[in-house]
C-alpha cells in the first residue's frame, strides 16, 4: 500500500474516532489498519492473531473494544450474517455479500442494480438503507464437497455389496 494512502487512511481515521468523543489510540489504528489492508472479512479472533505479534498492548479485549468503538464512528462494518463469529470489515461503501455457507468466508459484491433495489415495507415502517447476502459454497468448499461425493460413492456400493 502506498505511503500516502496510509497516512490518508489514519487521518480519517482519527478525524472520525474524534468526531465521535472517542480517544485515538494505537491499538485502534493498528486494528483500522489491519482491517483495511485484508479483504477477507476477518473475525475478532483472526484480527488479534494478525496483531498480536506486532501491537504493543494487544489483548483479545482491546481488538473487541477497537472493533467497537470502529463501528460506532461507521469506519468498520460489522457481519453477522455468516456462519460463526461475526466478521468485520472496513469497506463502508454500499455494497452486498456472498456468503459461504461451509467456511464462512464472505466476499463483496458491487452491483448498481443491488443497490437500486426497491421494496414497498409494511406501513409505519421506514427503510434507511439494506444490504444483500447470497449463500452458498465458494469455490474451494465446492471442490471439498465435489471430492468427499466422489469418495463416498465407492464406499456407498461397497456396504451395499454393489460391485
Amino acid at each position: 500500500m502506498k505511503e500516502a494512502e496510509s497516512h490518508e487512511r489514519r487521518r480519517r481515521c482519527r478525524d472520525r474516532l474524534r468526531q465521535h468523543g472517542l480517544r485515538v489510540t494505537r491499538s485502534r489504528l493498528a486494528v483500522y489498519d489491519a482491517l483495511c489492508q485484508s479483504h477477507d472479512h476477518p473475525t475478532a479472533e483472526e484480527l488479534y492473531h494478525r496483531l498480536r505479534d506486532t501491537t504493543r498492548g494487544a489483548s483479545m479485549a482491546t481488538v473487541y473494544n477497537c472493533l467497537e468503538a470502529l463501528s460506532q464512528t461507521g469506519l468498520v462494518g460489522r457481519l453477522d450474517a455468516a456462519p460463526g463469529a461475526a466478521r468485520y470489515e472496513a469497506e463502508t461503501e454500499p455494497h452486498h455479500h456472498l456468503i459461504c455457507q461451509r467456511c464462512g468466508r464472505v466476499l463483496d459484491v458491487f452491483h448498481p442494480a443491488l443497490d437500486r433495489l426497491k421494496i414497498t415495507p409494511p406501513e409505519g415502517f421506514a427503510v434507511e438503507s439494506h444490504t444483500v447476502h447470497f449463500y452458498g459454497l465458494c469455490a474451494e468448499c465446492q471442490r471439498i464437497v465435489d471430492t468427499e461425493a466422489t469418495e463416498e460413492t465407492p464406499r456407498k456400493a461397497k456396504k451395499q455389496g454393489i460391485h
